[in-house]
């Protein structure tokens, strides 16, 4: 009798500790995690507690760090606007389902946005780093993902870098088979990257391919979005790639129908057809003004389009703005030309006609096709394949 008491009181003891283990990624109701406690992800990556920035400041922020390596390294704040003064900062669940972040008078410093009522909530650290708000067995809120926090989908599924209401960088739109403005983006050893566009959502992510990389994406505080990786030898972060390769990546550099070419001196160079909108600023290296059509478009007159090399489908309204030169892999695309800026290309290199009703952008073969001399057709062919012409009979 003795020895089976001893054994329920053994099996209740390691059920508690189970309990206790298998918790502390997790916050409930009925819990809080206060000033100086923390909650850690499965595997013991990542840490949910209170800091200050610098270590020695009264400032303190409630956030989610690296554990293992890079000791220290934030992931994400809550109240990054807002800090506490002291440590009387307490994180609980509602009964909501809300995350709240009060201060020493119970006041509100920071809360998930969610609208929905819950059943049984409770926030979970992931083994991703990544905090979720559950209610049963529904995820409602996430407060960070590899693809949302630092960067921002919008139309015409892009990815921009905002420095207030100001574009500072824009990845170019996604072609179906990477970002227009990323050619390097290709598959590596390293991660793999996927853009899902639905009825439902929209977004961009990237999974690891070797889950030994410890890898992050940053976006540093002069604006730069650099992918970070985790050096064990060196123990240290070292930079794996930057968006912001060189000055052509700044946004809208070389202003509108424009291009930039990080090899030219100057960097910028309007397109054919166009010319400085503001000769003494351009002259003067401020290219932002842009340029304008040299000669004004007239549709009755035989205007066309202006191969510009690459391959792929996209559209652009109203001032074409951001385009810089590839070296490899460029996009395609025609620039609506007056028909006296064509027939310039038309002397050097012969005729190639393709008619396209007037305000269409649909080309169907027209019935001639004219070379220029037999000893010039190898040396002219890649110049006469760049001129498409439409309106004329």
């Amino acid at each position: 009798m003795d020895a089976l008491t001893t054994l329920v009181i053994l099996l209740s003891y390691v059920v508690s500790i189970l309990r206790i283990c298998s918790a502390v990624d997790t916050i409930t109701v009925n819990q809080m995690i206060q000033d100086g406690e923390t909650i850690t992800s499965a595997g013991g990556s990542f840490e949910l507690g209170f800091f200050s920035r610098p270590a020695n400041s009264n400032k303190r922020y409630l956030g989610i760090w690296y554990k293992k390596v890079a000791t220290g390294t934030v992931a994400w704040v809550a109240n990054r606007e807002l800090p506490l003064n002291d440590t009387s900062g307490v994180l609980k669940v509602t009964d909501q389902g809300k995350l709240v972040l009060l201060n020493g008078a119970n006041t509100i410093i920071w809360s998930s946005n969610s609208s929905r009522s819950a059943q049984n909530p409770n926030a979970q650290l992931l083994k991703s780093g990544n905090l979720v708000m559950k209610m049963e067995m529904t995820v409602t809120r996430q407060t960070f993902s590899g693809k949302a926090l630092i960067i921002q989908a919008v139309l015409f599924y892009q990815l921009i870098v905002m420095q207030g209401s100001d574009v500072t960088f824009r990845s170019g739109p996604w072609n179906g088979l990477r970002f227009s403005g990323f050619p390097e983006m290709r598959p590596n050893p390293v991660f793999k990257y996927d853009f899902v566009f639905n009825e439902k959502e929209m977004y961009f992510t990237f999974d690891l391919v070797n889950s030994s990389v410890i890898t992050r994406l940053e976006l540093n505080p002069n604006g730069d979005l650099q992918r970070l990786v985790w050096i064990d030898r060196t123990q240290g972060w070292t930079v794996y790639a930057t968006a912001q390769k060189d000055d052509c990546d700044i946004y809208a550099l070389c202003g509108g129908y424009a291009t930039c070419n990080i090899n030219d001196s100057p960097r910028c160079e309007c397109m054919k057809g166009f010319v400085p909108k503001f000769p003494d600023e351009w002259n003067r290296m401020d290219w932002s003004g842009g340029c304008d059509r040299n000669i004004a478009l007239n549709c009755q007159n035989g205007d066309g389009f202006l191969n510009r090399g690459g391959s792929g489908c996209l559209l652009w309204f109203d001032n074409l703005t951001d385009i810089r030169d590839f070296t490899d892999d460029g996009q395609e695309f025609y620039v609506r030309m007056a028909a006296s800026e064509l027939q310039k290309e038309e002397t050097k290199v012969g005729h190639f006609d393709l008619c396209i009703n007037c305000g269409t952008d649909s080309p169907k073969p027209a019935p001639r096709l004219v070379y220029s001399e037999e000893e010039e057709k190898k040396k002219a062919k890649e110049e006469r394949d760049n001129v498409i012409q439409f309106g004329r009979k």
